[in-house]
């Protein structure tokens, strides 16, 4: 009987493995663009893996990367690690759930604690660039 417990774990974990091995990431370019007076060019991607949709909007990951000037690598390093947005498609609002808020261009990182507000979607802005991609798909 003792033997029981640690063989259910063991079944447990080995069932689950292939199930957490398809739950890896799958970054998606959204746009490209010259962030700041440093004049290099970053790239926004989006992880297609992480989107969950709702009846409103979806959910996903999104980072911002160096875009590789030598053009030897698909992407440079990234920039800004990896942030949680929330996109209502329906009203063209946006909020971060997860992730830092970086005050100017080198500015310091605070950590966010909570949601951020909803906030409205500028025109012609990579906010809008990226709200079409996760709202279309």
């Amino acid at each position: 009987m003792k033997l029981w417990l640690p063989t259910f774990v063991l079944f447990l974990s080995l069932c689950a493995s292939p199930a957490l091995a398809q739950q890896q990431s799958d970054w998606r370019y959204v746009a490209e663009a010259v962030l700041g007076d440093s004049k290099k060019r970053y790239v926004v991607q989006v992880d297609r893996a992480s989107m969950r949709r709702s009846k409103t909007g979806v959910s996903y990951w999104l980072r911002i990367v160096e875009a590789d000037p030598d053009h030897t690598s698909s992407y440079g390093t990234p920039a800004r690690g990896p942030s949680l947005y929330e996109d209502n498609c329906l009203t063209h609002q946006l909020r971060l759930v997860q992730g830092a808020i970086i005050w100017g261009y080198e500015g310091p990182t605070i950590p966010l604690n909570r949601p951020a507000a909803w906030q409205y979607i500028a025109p012609d802005s990579l906010a809008q660039i990226t709200h079409r991609f996760v709202c279309k798909l």
